[in-house]
């Protein structure tokens, strides 16, 4: 049981990761800190859902970098360090997930369901990447695909 719910959120959150990985990758440096609006500049929206996960996650090292906040332009991590906390929260992801499964097996009444934390988090995450994608497209660029890989039951 266990197993099919970490292997069940963490084959969604490496897709998640994948794509907003390879949409950091798809933004020109120059509309890298630029929106109509603070929220619309795609390193906002991008640290606004990473940081979320790393939270969630206690990942138990600096990432103030990426907190939610207004902050001036020359504040934002560059999307080389956005690349490598993207990379750093896979591991602090998997590692919350199995914790969550956890807690969600323990006979115990829980007046937030550990498993609804996790699913919020994945709702928010993948809000927040279509929002990066809707400005990416307003700007002329292809969002990349989501996931590239598709579930297959085991048999």
């Amino acid at each position: 049981m266990k197993r099919d719910i970490t292997g069940s959120f963490q084959k969604h959150f490496d897709a998640y990761f994948g794509c907003l990985a390879e949409t950091v990758q798809a933004v020109s440096e120059d509309q890298w800190t630029n929106g109509d609006e603070p929220r619309a500049a795609p390193v906002h929206q991008v640290c606004h859902a990473i940081g979320v996960i790393l939270g969630y996650a206690s990942a138990e090292w600096d990432y103030s970098d990426v907190l939610f906040g207004w902050k001036p332009q020359s504040q934002y991590p560059s999307r080389e360090r956005l690349l490598t906390i993207i990379d750093r929260a896979r591991d602090d992801t998997a590692r919350y997930i199995a914790e969550v499964a956890d807690r969600a097996l323990a006979d115990r009444d829980w007046s937030i369901p550990p498993l609804f934390k996790l699913i919020y988090l994945f709702r928010h995450s993948v809000w927040h990447l279509c929002c990066l994608h809707e400005a990416l497209r307003s700007r002329g660029i292809r969002a990349p695909e989501y996931a590239k890989t598709r579930w297959r039951p085991r048999t």
